[in-house]
């Protein structure tokens, strides 16, 4: 049994949380040889280098996880196929840096949209549970996140789209 925790503020009493987490549920109570493993999940590429020369960094190495539910494994995929678009291109005499302008137009788009998606959840947790995370249709595009239906800008436009509505209601 693997359980984790995600925190976009950082690693301030984690294990405590954790720990609370585990001890709600009888069934995660009965554990035998716990081993606690943390390691901090890449945002970003704050170099911004997703290539040099022969090596191009893909997923995590390249900062490829998207900041609102700390998953990297779409971005990883996608990085990847990117790459061998890359280098395809290349080989069909296409100048070098072709996977980083990828990378740079089709997948940093969408981990902007999705920072910004996820500071309004974090930092309004309260206002976004009551009313993104318990609303029908937000649920539907969320979903589609992670299935891969929706993008992070479109899901953002309709939840900024949807906000104001919120407000004025009780």
């Amino acid at each position: 049994l693997n359980v984790g925790i995600y925190s976009p503020f950082g690693g301030i009493a984690l294990r405590r949380h954790l720990m609370e987490f585990i001890d709600r549920y009888p069934a995660l109570r009965r554990r035998r040889g716990t081993e606690f493993r943390g390691y901090a999940i890449p945002l970003r590429n704050r170099a911004g280098l997703f290539e040099r020369g022969p090596v191009m960094l893909l997923g995590d190495a390249a900062g490829l996880a998207e900041s609102v539910f700390g998953e990297g494994i779409y971005f990883a995929l996608k990085s990847a196929a990117l790459a061998a678009q890359a280098e395809f291109a290349r080989a069909g005499g296409a100048r070098s840096m072709q996977y980083t302008q990828l990378v740079r137009h089709e997948l940093l788009p969408e981990l902007r949209a999705a920072d910004l998606l996820a500071k309004g959840l974090f930092t309004f947790q309260e206002f976004a549970f009551r009313h993104a995370v318990c609303n029908d249709r937000i649920n539907e595009l969320f979903a589609g996140l992670l299935s891969g239906h929706t993008g992070y800008r479109e899901c953002l436009r309709k939840t900024v789209r949807a906000a104001p509505m919120w407000v004025f209601q009780t």
